[in-house]
């Protein structure tokens, strides 16, 4: 959305429940399944970087609603029974 006149610049293909993080021009988006994904901050379009599933197939609840958090070149995203996952993106 263009922030002084409300305008929409863009839409992307629907995600299931989303929490954000803005760092460095780029979203850090964190979907409820685990699914972690990386994309530009760009009014021309979402163009997404990257993608992982935080869990790596583990059995563990796949439910993810507090936004990820970035430090130090580590994202770090918790599930809802606290188990926290730490993902390296400095190189």
């Amino acid at each position: 959305m263009e922030w002084e006149t409300g305008k929409l610049m863009w839409e992307s293909e629907p995600m299931s429940s989303t929490t954000l993080a803005a760092a460095g021009g780029k979203l850090i988006l964190l979907e409820s399944n685990g699914t972690l994904r990386i994309a530009e901050a760009s009014p021309e379009g979402y163009r997404e970087i990257s993608s992982a599933d935080v869990l790596a197939g583990e059995k563990r609840p796949r439910r993810f609603v507090t936004a990820p958090v970035l430090c130090r070149g580590r994202i770090y995203c918790r599930n809802f029974t606290g188990d926290l996952i730490c993902v390296d993106v400095s190189k």
